[in-house]
């Protein structure tokens, strides 16, 4: 009874542990592997659990029900290791619905060949001796199940096996918990099955599974298994565009991508525990704490550029156990960035060309085309600004209207074309005999504008005198002919005679008006009656 009592001990206590490993994996239960994992613990603890009551029962429902119950963990451990393997070996695209429904096949058949085994006797094939307490001989279907389920973890045992050795030092620890611990109860249960039993009529193979729920929870918090798993790292990583090294603390390179050789140019593997300046010559120069940019040279002869990041790894007691540096190619960014650059400025060339071929066709608005002398529009715009700044600064304008004296007589006499030539004669004497700050319009016809700022009443009329006789001493010659033609003045005066454009260019009228009554080829002020110039 001693021994029937340390045998249910020992299973108790891989029961519990397995129960841990169960409820760790469901509580990370989102990472890959964990569901399945799950499964395979919660498979040892009923396989380890039933088998103890079958020791702690000498009364039972019917003769070996517990030993029996074992066998719903028996068939389930080797499936959900299978299971395991394929997702963290990057395989879990398999797990089709077909595939699990046909694992599932084989251990429902044999626990239902199990239990009815009295009707047919395949499953036991009349080898069960009474009072036996491990499950070692059977029928031809006892020997499918041992076929099937050590096919399961002999090909899982491979797949992991590969795993290892095409993994990174980082990935190898992960890989080789879950190696080990599958391969422990089951080289145990082979050895059992060879005949070889260390503790007499007990199954050896649910004891171990407490070293290998040891083994698990070793890789679950140590190696944070289900945190950092193979198929994330080949699926994100490996995938990457950025090239990826992952230093230890002594500065060697245990993992990378390819897009770090391809970056580095490195056309060979990296030997894992290489140190990190064989690779980077610049390291010396690098700041650990910032981002650096890095010059590297190419297979022809030019440079990549390259952005070098660095990002320390802490354990969970915030201690540096290694770097992580992620290197993006900035090349083609910063290309496309000068080329950026360079469309911005034939933009802003195009823009400022743009800007003055507008102020161009806003000035052609604002000027007559005979004459290239501001017009009536242009007038519009200006004069209330030269009305506003006369009372803020309070000084008077002279508004100085011309027209030329019979004008439609020239015109009928030596033709328009003359008569245009006639009317460019008196643009040009206005531009050269006017301030830079007046104003010299065409207001339509033979009629002119000059707006004279900040001059006194005397002085415009001596001014508007002046371009009479000016206009007087022009003389054309149009086909052997000698065109001459005289202009009247008129004068008026802000704010004298008007505050708005429209009243002084009323009043400059009728003054002009009062000028041809005189005779013409004279000057008046508005408000006169003796017009200035000649008699």
């Amino acid at each position: 009874m001693g021994q029937a009592y340390l045998y249910a001990s020992l299973l108790v206590v891989s029961a519990i542990v397995a129960l841990v490993i169960a409820i760790v994996a469901w509580e990370r239960r989102n990472a890959p592997g964990a569901m399945p994992l799950m499964i395979l613990a919660l498979a040892m603890v009923f396989w380890a659990g039933t088998y103890a009551l079958h020791w702690l029962s000498p009364n039972q429902p019917q003769p070996f029900f517990w030993l029996d119950a074992t066998y719903l963990g028996v068939v389930i451990a080797p499936t959900a290791l299978f299971v395991l393997t394929l997702q963290i070996t990057n395989r879990g695209n398999w797990l089709k619905r077909w595939l699990i429904v046909a694992l599932l096949i084989e251990p429902l058949l044999t626990l239902i060949l199990l239990w009815t085994d009295s009707w047919h006797g395949w499953f036991f094939g009349g080898q069960r001796l009474p009072g036996s307490t491990t499950i070692y001989r059977g029928g031809f279907w006892f020997y499918i199940n041992i076929f099937y389920s050590y096919g399961l973890i002999l090909i899982s045992v491979v797949f992991l096996v590969i795993q290892y050795l095409q993994s990174t030092i980082l990935a190898r620890s992960q890989t080789s918990v879950i190696l080990l611990g599958a391969f422990l109860p089951v080289g145990i249960n082979l050895i059992s099955l060879l005949g070889f039993q260390p503790l007499p009529e007990l199954d050896l193979t649910p004891i171990v599974f407490v070293f290998s729920s040891s083994i698990f929870a070793y890789g679950l918090f140590h190696h944070q298994l289900l945190l950092i798993v193979p198929v994330a790292r080949a699926v994100l990583i490996e995938s990457m565009r950025d090239g990826v090294l992952v230093l230890d603390q002594q500065n060697r390179v245990i993992d990378y991508n390819p897009a770090a050789c391809a970056l580095l140019n490195i056309n060979r593997r990296i030997s894992y525990g290489a140190p990190i300046w064989e690779l980077l010559p610049q390291w010396a120069d690098i700041d650990a704490k910032e981002s650096n940019k890095l010059l590297i040279p190419t297979a022809n002869g030019a440079q990549r550029s390259v952005n070098c990041h660095i990002t320390s790894l802490l354990d969970n007691k915030k201690r540096q156990i290694g770097r992580l540096i992620v290197l993006r190619d900035l090349t083609e960014l910063e290309q496309a960035y000068i080329a950026l650059q360079e469309l911005n400025e034939r933009l802003q060339i195009q823009l400022e060309e743009n800007k003055t071929l507008q102020e161009q066709l806003r000035e052609q608005a604002l000027r007559d085309p005979l004459t290239d002398l501001h017009n009536r529009r242009f007038l519009e715009e200006a004069l209330p600004r030269e009305l506003a700044r006369a009372v803020r600064y309070a000084y008077p304008i002279a508004f100085i209207m011309l027209d030329i004296d019979h004008f439609k007589y020239f015109n009928d006499t030596y033709g328009h074309e003359a008569g245009d030539r006639l009317l460019q004669a008196i643009a040009e004497m206005l531009r050269a005999n006017i301030r830079a700050g007046d104003i010299a319009c065409r207001l339509g016809g033979e009629e002119f504008l000059v707006v004279l700022p900040d001059i006194t009443e005397e002085n415009a009329t001596q001014r508007a005198e002046q371009l009479r006789r000016e206009f007087e001493q022009i003389s054309l010659t149009y086909h052997a002919l000698r065109l001459e033609a005289k202009v009247s003045l008129g004068v008026s005066l802000f704010p004298q005679h008007g505050v708005t454009s429209e009243e002084l260019i009323r009043a400059a009228d009728y003054a002009l008006y009062n000028a041809k009554l005189h005779g013409g080829n004279c000057v008046m002020v508005y408000g006169d009656e003796k017009a200035a110039g000649a008699e």
